[in-house]
């Protein structure tokens, strides 16, 4: 009885192949090397951005709801909305605050800086209190100044503004903008990198969009 031989029909990898196989590697490796950095700071950056947009949507949410809040004594305050407010003053930090008093529908320059656990109550409640301070991550900061909207369109600058949400609707006031501005843009950018920056835009009908 004659066996014929078993022929492998498949061809095996080549020492050619293996080193073209490994060069790719390698070559692919060094490029993500040198560029980690930079992919980073546009994933902090990116992270920081959708950040404020969630903290935007959260004080929208809390005037939405009128939701109250209690100082450290278990005291209920009379909370009459929320609010966001940004300074280019304080580049890495942001508030976001309770309204306290009904007559005062936005931020304008005299913000009272006390935290809502240790807010007083009635008969001498104050303004505003805080209900976080946010710190942006270590080389992301708000960019000067910040951009008010016509529309679509970028029509002026401003150092400063708040976006204050009051019920029922909840109602959206934006602090600082001229006639015939409908919102504001707010740029974040990075010290190490100027190439880097993101965009939140907020419009008076309560629209936030991340650019």
């Amino acid at each position: 009885m004659v066996f014929k031989p078993i022929l492998n029909s498949e061809k095996g990898i080549t020492l050619v192949e293996v080193i073209v196989a490994i060069t790719v590697i390698a070559a692919f490796s060094i490029v993500m090397i040198v560029n980690f950095p930079q992919i980073q700071r546009r994933y902090a950056l990116a992270n920081a951005t959708y950040k404020l947009a969630q903290d935007l949507r959260r004080a929208e949410d809390l005037g939405l709801s009128g939701l109250s809040l209690k100082n450290s004594s278990g005291d209920n305050l009379a909370v009459k909305g929320y609010g966001v407010y940004l300074n280019t003053a304080m580049p890495q930090k942001y508030i976001v605050y309770a309204i306290m008093d009904s007559s005062k529908k936005f931020f304008s320059g005299d913000f009272n800086s006390t935290l809502c656990s240790a807010a007083a109550i009635a008969p001498t409640p104050a303004l505003y209190c805080i209900v976080d301070l946010i710190t942006l991550p270590t080389q992301i900061y708000i960019l000067q100044p910040m951009q008010t909207l016509a529309g679509a369109n970028l029509t002026g600058n401003r150092t400063y503004t708040s976006i204050n949400f009051t019920p029922p609707d909840p109602i959206v006031n934006i602090d600082n903008l001229g006639s015939g501005q409908t919102g504001i843009e707010i740029t974040l950018g990075m010290y190490n990198d100027n190439s880097l920056t993101r965009k939140v835009q907020i419009t008076s009908a309560g629209l936030i969009n991340i650019k």
